[in-house]
C-alpha cells in the first residue's frame, strides 16, 4: 500500500528553529530527485522563487513570510526606521521575482504590518512576533487547504474523471492541496477518482510533479500532453475540470498556469464543469477583472532548450513564453475556498453544492472576506436573506441580493457594502434580459464605477451613468443597488441602536 502521507504531509518548507534555518525541497530537480536546499540570503531567496525552486501560489506566500523573518533577523540594527526601511526593500525584492501570483505580495505585506505593529518592541520581541506571524500563515494554509480539499470532494461522486492543469498538490501548498487535494482525499478513503494530469508544457509541471504526487499516493492518474485534453473530455472520460489559481480578480476571472483558459474553452464545449480551487489570499479585490492582472513572461529557452539534449528550434527564432494565463469568468462553474469548505463540507446533495459555490463565488466577487454568515431581517412583513461577511474573526461588510422592479424586473443584482459605508462590488447574478446587454454593461464599466460609491440613495444619471445601448439594464442595475443599500440602512440602524453590537462588531462574535 502507497504511503499517502509522505505525499500530502511533504514538508515542502521548513523552518528549523533549533538549527535557524529555513529549508525548502528543490522542485527543479524533481521527479529525480528530492533534495533540500538552504535560503539564507536576499539573492538565494529571490533566485529560489524565480527559478521556480518554490513554486505555487500558496507555496510562495509561505515561503516568502519565512523568507521576511529570516532577513529580519540579518538587519543589525537598533534604530528601527533604518530597520524597517531595509526589511521594505527585502520585501520588495521578493515581491518583484514573480509577479503574477498574489499570495507572495500578501505576504509580504503581512510581514511588514507586525514588524509595524511592534515597532516600539525590544528587537527579540519584533522577531518573535515576526516567526509566530509566518508560523500562522503557514498553519492557516494547511487549515484552509484540508477545508478546500473536503469542499472539493463533496463536488465530486465515486468513479468520476477529473482533468487538473499543471499543479496545485501538496507541493505548491501545503499538505493536501488545492486542486489535488480532493483526488489525495478520495485516495484516502478508499473513493475511486480517475485523474487526467496535464504535462503542462513548458516547465512541465503536471508530468514532473502532479503525476509524481498522486502516483507516489495510489491515485489512479493518467499523464496526457497538453493537446490531448480535447480527445480525451470528448470521449467522455472527465466529468469535471480542478484547476489551482494565482491571482482571482474581482469579477471572478483567474489567472493561472498557461493553458488553463484552453482547458476551460474546451470544457464549455463539452459541457464539464471546471471548478477554480484556492484559498481567499489568492482573491485580489483590488484588481477589477484579468485585463488589470501582471503576466509574467519567461525566457524563451524554456520552449526550446529546457528538457531537450539538443535544442529543438533555431537559436534565432523568437518564442513567446508567458506563465499564465487568464480564464474568463463565465467559463467558471465555481470558485471553491476555504470560506466554501466551511459551509459546504458535508454537502451531500452534489447539485445543491454546485449552487452555493457559485452563490459564494459570487459575494466573493463583491466583498472580501474569508466567510459568510447568512442572516435575516424583516422588510415590508417579508424575511429577506443576507449575508454577513467576517475576516480575522470581524465583520467587514454585508451582501444583499436584490430585484430590480419595474422595465428590468426579474434583474437579479448582488451588492457588497464594506461596514464603512461604501460600495465594496456589484454583480448581476440572474436576468431576463436581451442577450447581450448584462456583457455590455459589464464591459461598459457601470459595475466598476458603482464601485467605493458612498451608500446612499444614487440618482442615475447624476451619481452614475448608463451604458450606451444598455440604458434600460443600466437603469434596472441602479435600481436594485439601490434596493441593497435601503436594506444595508435598515441592518445599520438596527445595529446602532443595540448598543452590545459595537462590542460584537470589533470582536467578531
Amino acid at each position: 500500500m502507497p504511503d499517502i502521507t509522505a505525499v500530502t504531509h511533504a514538508q515542502n518548507i521548513r523552518y528549523d528553529r533549533k538549527a535557524e534555518a529555513l529549508y525548502i525541497i528543490d522542485q527543479t530537480l524533481l521527479p529525480g530527485e528530492e533534495k533540500e536546499i538552504r535560503l539564507q540570503t536576499i539573492d538565494e531567496m529571490v533566485e529560489a522563487i524565480r527559478a521556480l525552486r518554490v513554486r505555487g501560489a500558496p507555496a510562495i506566500g509561505i515561503c516568502a513570510a519565512y523568507c521576511m523573518y529570516v532577513l529580519a533577523k540579518s538587519i543589525r540594527t537598533e534604530d528601527r526606521p533604518t530597520f524597517l526601511k531595509r526589511l521594505s526593500d527585502y520585501g520588495q525584492q521578493l515581491d518583484a521575482a514573480r509577479p503574477t501570483a498574489v499570495n507572495l505580495g500578501w505576504a509580504i505585506r503581512e510581514m511588514m504590518r507586525t514588524a509595524l505593529e511592534h515597532v516600539h518592541d525590544t528587537r527579540g520581541q519584533m522577531l518573535d512576533a515576526l516567526y509566530e506571524r509566518a508560523v500562522a500563515i503557514h498553519e492557516d494554509d494547511i487549515a484552509k487547504c484540508r477545508a478546500i480539499s473536503e469542499y472539493g470532494l463533496s463536488l465530486l461522486k465515486e468513479g468520476d474523471g477529473v482533468l487538473t492543469h499543471c499543479n496545485a498538490g501538496p507541493l505548491a501548498t501545503s499538505r493536501y492541496g488545492t486542486a489535488q487535494g480532493p483526488f489525495l482525499l478520495a485516495a484516502e478513503r478508499g473513493m475511486h477518482i480517475r485523474v487526467f494530469a496535464d504535462e503542462t508544457r513548458p516547465l512541465l509541471q503536471g508530468a514532473r510533479l502532479t503525476s509524481y504526487e498522486l502516483q507516489r499516493a495510489g491515485v489512479d492518474v493518467t499523464l496526457i500532453c497538453d493537446n490531448m485534453a480535447s480527445i480525451v473530455m470528448k470521449n467522455g472520460w472527465v466529468q469535471a475540470c480542478f484547476v489551482g489559481c494565482d491571482r482571482v480578480a474581482a469579477n471572478g476571472d483567474t489567472a493561472n498556469k498557461i493553458g488553463t483558459s484552453g482547458v476551460a474553452i474546451l470544457a464549455k464545449h463539452y459541457g464539464i464543469p471546471v471548478y477554480v480551487l484556492g484559498p481567499t489570499s489568492t482573491i485580489d479585490m483590488a484588481c477589477p477583472d484579468g485585463d488589470h492582472i501582471p503576466i509574467e513572461e519567461r525566457d524563451g529557452e524554456e520552449i526550446k532548450t529546457m528538457w531537450y539534449e539538443k535544442p529543438m528550434a533555431l537559436p534565432e527564432v523568437k518564442c513567446y513564453n508567458p506563465a499564465f494565463d487568464v480564464t474568463d469568468h463565465e467559463l467558471i462553474a465555481g470558485i471553491v475556498t476555504a470560506a466554501l469548505a466551511g459551509t459546504n463540507a458535508l454537502t451531500e446533495d452534489t447539485i445543491a453544492a454546485r449552487d452555493e459555490a457559485t452563490a459564494t463565488a459570487a459575494r466573493l466577487q463583491v466583498l472580501e472576506a474569508d466567510s459568510f454568515e447568512k442572516q435575516l431581517m424583516t422588510v415590508d412583513g417579508a424575511e429577506v436573506e443576507y449575508y454577513v461577511g467576517i475576516q480575522d474573526g470581524a465583520t467587514v461588510g454585508y451582501v444583499f441580493t436584490a430585484e430590480s422592479t419595474g422595465k428590468s424586473a426579474g434583474l437579479k443584482v448582488m451588492t457588497g457594502i464594506r461596514r464603512d459605508g461604501t460600495i465594496s462590488g456589484v454583480a448581476v447574478t440572474s436576468d431576463n434580459e436581451t442577450a447581450g446587454y448584462v456583457d455590455k454593461v459589464e464591459k461598459g464599466g457601470l459595475l466598476t464605477a458603482l464601485q467605493g460609491k458612498n451608500a446612499k440613495a444614487l440618482e442615475f444619471g447624476v451619481d452614475v451613468d448608463g451604458v450606451s445601448q444598455a440604458t434600460k439594464t443600466s437603469k434596472g442595475i441602479v435600481n436594485a443597488v439601490n434596493q441593497a443599500i435601503a436594506y444595508f440602512d435598515q441592518v445599520t440602524a438596527v445595529q446602532k441602536d443595540d448598543t452590545a453590537w459595537q462590542t460584537k462588531g470589533e470582536s467578531g462574535t
